[in-house]
């Protein structure tokens, strides 16, 4: 997607290693921001009680992680996966890909 990333990696190889590192750290980062923020959504809510709110908060957070865990990641690796063999072969790949899928 950007171009001059692409020449910076080139340039300077452990760069690429700084950045594949980058999308795990940032995830966890936001993890743990995850419950204050919510917290604070909750409150807006109008929860009032301590209780009220942790039991708000535990819901948005199972929430946050099924979507972050089922669709997100398992979604994307796979449309990720099928993407890279569309682009590769697109006649083949597309018609296995189709094949395989259809019934019957």
């Amino acid at each position: 997607g950007w171009p001059a990333l692409g020449d910076a990696v080139e340039d300077n190889p452990w760069l690429g290693d700084v950045l594949a590192q980058l999308a795990p750290i940032l995830l966890v980062v936001l993890i743990a921001l995850l419950p204050i923020i919510l917290v604070q959504f909750a409150k807006l809510e109008g929860h009032i009680s301590h209780a009220s709110l942790q039991a708000a908060l535990f819901g948005k957070l199972a929430i946050f992680q099924l979507i972050q865990i089922f669709f997100i990641q398992a979604l994307a690796g796979s449309v990720f996966g099928q993407l890279e063999k569309f682009i590769d072969s697109p006649g083949p790949a597309i018609l296995d890909a189709l094949g395989n899928s259809l019934p019957g």
